[in-house]
């Protein structure tokens, strides 16, 4: 799996411990993904990262904080499970 993570077929889940297929082309990943999981269904939605990297790093830069690793998990309800709730 770790080889698969590298070559970003798929993305590690840390709050499931889990992993999930890349829904973007390989080809032209550069983006860094996050993730909004569905607290009832476990689906997973991906989404750029991009802003969000951007904005985490200009506030690490700020405070001298060495930013190793960011990682985005968002939990809340899919589409389908808000209507049913």
């Amino acid at each position: 799996l770790d080889k698969l993570v590298a070559n970003g077929i798929v993305h590690r889940i840390e709050s499931l411990n889990a992993f999930v297929l890349c829904d973007h082309d390989h080809a032209a990943h550069a983006e860094p993904a996050a993730f909004m999981i569905c607290t009832t269904c476990k689906r997973t939605i991906e989404f750029s990262a991009k802003s969000i990297r951007r904005t985490v790093t200009q506030e690490a830069e700020r405070h001298g904080f060495a930013m190793s690793n960011l990682h985005v998990e968002v939990t809340g309800l899919c589409a389908e499970c808000a209507a049913a709730a």
